[in-house]
């Protein structure tokens, strides 16, 4: 088998810097990673991690716990945090709470008894009791005592709102997401704060972040009353469609309808869905490279970082021209 000092005579560099790209323990010159991962690779070169443990303290391992994976978003995170973390030289473990609190806790036991390094986090609840006692990087919720990643909900949800108002529609209906999540309520008011006084919310309901409307929410719509619905997920918005469709309403000639998130269903849905899409690949690639720098001596209190949600615009909505409101 072949070893370190076979790759680094093949690369023409030193043991030392072999080990420095091989751990991603140092900034290196393209160049010189390029020539010791295509050296490591003509030989054949599987590190030995259970010595390579051993002798650092360190698995190369990383956890990612997620609240819901029935939720689109969470399986199109966790894609792209595994190709990060096997980038930076990581394998990852993978749970799911369920969204039970208690299913988390224990989530971070057996990560901790598998001897992980760190943990990447989006914690069932906003205000988690739980405290990680290693290294740990929260995405999509704030957590005061670990570094944070998430999407600026309050400046996407004003791209939404913004969005609306120039389309002209003044009689609109909101199925926010649940407003006991900090997103959820910082969506609503981003969209608020951007709509002028003079459009008129002719109903507004919470419900959860999934593909199944209440019944009374089914109800609702096959009476809308408006012109445009606007759903607090991609989740809601597609549930919508459906029911209008159901209905015998046609999106988006008789209503039309946004949503957020931008899941790989939204450009599916027919007509595909206008939504703002939350900058998933960036979350989770600046996730684990701050888990990697904490992992790998970066000290400094906790940071919080918001990235902001753009407008994908497809066919779901439509503008209405103003002789329609005038009287």
């Amino acid at each position: 088998m072949a070893s370190i000092k076979d790759i680094a005579a093949r690369a023409n560099v030193s043991v030392a810097t072999v080990s420095h790209v091989l751990n991603s323990t140092k900034a290196l010159s393209p160049e010189v990673v390029h020539a010791v991962r295509d050296a490591a690779s003509a030989l054949g070169y599987r590190p030995n991690e259970t010595a390579r443990a051993l002798r650092t303290g360190r698995s190369n391992a990383l956890g990612l716990i997620v609240p819901d994976l029935t939720n689109p978003y969470f399986p199109t995170i966790a894609q792209v945090i595994q190709q990060q973390a096997w980038r930076l030289g990581y394998a990852l473990f993978l749970i799911d709470s369920a969204g039970d609190v208690d299913a988390e806790r224990n989530g971070f036991d057996r990560l901790t008894d598998r001897g992980v390094d760190g943990v990447i986090w989006a914690p069932t609840t906003d205000n988690p009791s739980l405290e990680p006692e290693i290294p740990t990087v929260a995405i999509d919720r704030f957590v005061p005592t670990v570094d944070c990643v998430s999407t600026d909900h309050r400046q996407s949800g004003a791209v939404l709102g913004h969005y609306a108002a120039s389309l002209g529609h003044q009689r609109i209906g909101f199925l926010n997401g649940p407003q006991s999540l900090v997103s959820a309520r910082y969506r609503r008011a981003g969209i608020m704060d951007a709509l002028p006084e003079s459009i008129d919310t002719v109903w507004e309901r919470d419900v959860p972040f999934s593909l199944s409307l209440p019944a009374e929410i089914e109800v609702l719509l096959t009476d809308p009353g408006v012109t445009l619905v606007v759903g607090g997920n991609d989740a809601i918005a597609l549930s919508a469609m459906h029911s209008l469709s159901e209905a015998g309403f046609t999106v988006p000639d008789d209503v039309s309808v946004l949503g957020f998130d931008d899941i790989p269903l939204a450009q599916l849905a027919c007509p595909p869905l206008t939504t703002v899409q939350q900058p998933l690949r960036d979350i989770g690639s600046v996730a684990v490279q701050r888990l990697h720098e904490r992992l790998t001596g970066v000290h400094g209190a906790p940071e919080y970082r918001e990235l902001p949600g753009s407008l994908v615009e497809r066919r779901s909505a439509r503008s209405l021209p103003e002789t329609v409101y005038s009287t």
